[in-house]
């Protein structure tokens, strides 16, 4: 069943659902925010009632969320070349790999 759960959001990545079916993950501006909206990454619950903002940075985009089998962590491409992990546990969040170019993340 198809349904809007988020306002003022545009998504830009696919969304993904946690392993657990309890949050999805997405990527996406918020255009009022900023002359040049960025993207961050936002959890929400599957009612639309409860909204996240992962990530909040005014000079990269964050994108492509993927979600740890536990789902203690996120994974996020970053588009100055890296991807970094964000613990959902406590927010921190650690850079994994600085490479340029392709690549894949796989489960």
């Amino acid at each position: 069943d198809r349904r809007q759960i988020t306002q003022d959001l545009n998504v830009y990545s696919t969304p993904q659902w946690s392993p657990d079916g309890n949050w999805i993950a997405f990527a996406g501006p918020i255009g009022y925010e900023q002359d040049q909206p960025r993207y961050d990454v936002w959890l929400v619950d599957p009612s639309g009632a409860d909204l996240k903002r992962l990530t909040a940075t005014d000079t990269v985009n964050e994108s492509a969320p993927v979600w740890s089998k536990d789902c203690s962590l996120i994974f996020v491409s970053v588009d100055d070349g890296h991807i970094k992990a964000i613990s959902l546990m406590d927010g921190k969040d650690s850079d994994v790999l600085n490479a340029r170019g392709k690549f894949v993340i796989s489960k």
